[in-house]
């Protein structure tokens, strides 16, 4: 039965790298004022999180002009944050997944000037983050990736896996939008620069199909059999 459980477990928690699938995953300091006057109360001094996108996301064109430019409406499937007070401690965090995608994604491939890449209208609601300010309506971050020339990049497709290391500036925003009435409560706007930033396929669980679960359960049926099967007596007694 052991054996059995343990190729039950194997199954059910394998996974695998998806090459549609890119993950970003990013960390960075407060680039601001490191002031306790914001919305939280306290100091901002770092962001953590990550992005999952969908390389093969449809796109559309948004601009021609001095390069080409396009729009993936839709793109990510995946965004996690937290944002850390001077000590250490989790002030803000959340998360949201969406299989129908949300949020969008901006490629431009320069012929003069600079290349950019960026994940943009990334909002998550109330029901989405922990340890909101008061008032809290949303929170919509964008993420950038801007190189110092024309050549990163040579094309406007949305990259699969690629170096962030073609991109010298990289950073994210954070803007928090409060519900009508609040009161003055300071800043409501961070930039983080990212000091560290991954790109890589990412990893999902392997949902097994159909006939591999009917064949589990003929061998847990069978594995149930033999260790209800009785003993013979070896003395022939």
């Amino acid at each position: 039965m052991k054996i059995i459980a343990t190729a039950v477990s194997l199954v059910l928690l394998s996974s695998t790298a998806h090459a549609d699938l890119i993950k970003m995953t990013f960390d960075g300091t407060n680039t601001g004022s490191s002031s306790a006057s914001n919305v939280f109360g306290a100091t901002v001094s770092t962001f953590k999180g990550y992005a999952i996108y969908e390389s093969t996301t449809t796109g559309s064109s948004f601009s021609s002009v001095s390069g080409t430019t396009n729009n993936y409406a839709g793109a990510l499937r995946a965004f996690s944050f937290d944002v850390l007070g001077a000590f250490g401690e989790v002030l803000f965090s959340g998360a949201l997944n969406a299989d129908a995608g949300f949020g969008s994604a901006q490629v431009r491939d320069a012929t003069s000037g600079m290349d950019r890449f960026s994940l943009n209208q990334i909002t998550l609601g109330s029901a989405d983050v922990t340890g909101a300010p008061a008032f809290f309506k949303s929170a919509t971050f964008t993420l950038g990736l801007t190189a110092s020339d024309a050549g990163a990049i040579s094309n406007a497709d949305l990259p699969g896996v690629f170096d962030p290391a073609l991109f010298g500036t990289r950073s994210i925003s954070m803007s928090i939008a409060r519900l009508p009435g609040a009161p003055s409560a300071g800043s409501v706007f961070f930039n983080f620069g990212l000091a560290s930033l991954d790109v890589d396929a990412a990893q999902t669980a392997t949902v097994p199909e159909p006939g591999t679960l009917a064949l589990i359960g003929l061998g847990l049926l069978g594995g149930l059999g033999m260790s209800r099967r009785p003993r013979r007596n070896s003395t022939g007694a």
